[in-house]
């Protein structure tokens, strides 16, 4: 299931990188 990788993948950065989180929940 992608959903599940995507919320696995954004828990991920939300963790270690908040910057990159913010990248992934606002794509340019």
């Amino acid at each position: 299931v992608h959903e599940k990788e995507a919320a696995v993948k954004i828990a991920v950065l939300r963790e270690s990188r908040p910057f990159e989180r913010r990248v992934a929940l606002v794509p340019e």
